[in-house]
């Protein structure tokens, strides 16, 4: 785990990460998250749905590309 250094809050809007900080409770601001992985269950006990963030995984990035190059 990790915390936003305080010089950086009430911080961004928009964040991506793997996991959020420790301190994602003084992130006034955030709006959304961006995960880098697949996989959200690990976040659920932050409660995400009460404070109106929305949250994207990286739905298909372990996909195989379709079609053909030139």
């Amino acid at each position: 785990m990790w915390d936003l250094s305080d010089n950086l809050l009430p911080g961004p809007e928009i964040m991506l990460c793997k996991l959020p900080p420790r301190n994602i409770d003084k992130l006034d601001r955030l709006r959304m998250i961006q995960l880098s992985s697949v996989g959200y269950e690990h976040l659920r006990h932050f409660c995400f749905g009460d404070r109106q963030v929305r949250v994207c995984n990286a739905r298909g990035i372990f996909d195989t590309a379709e079609g053909t190059l030139n």
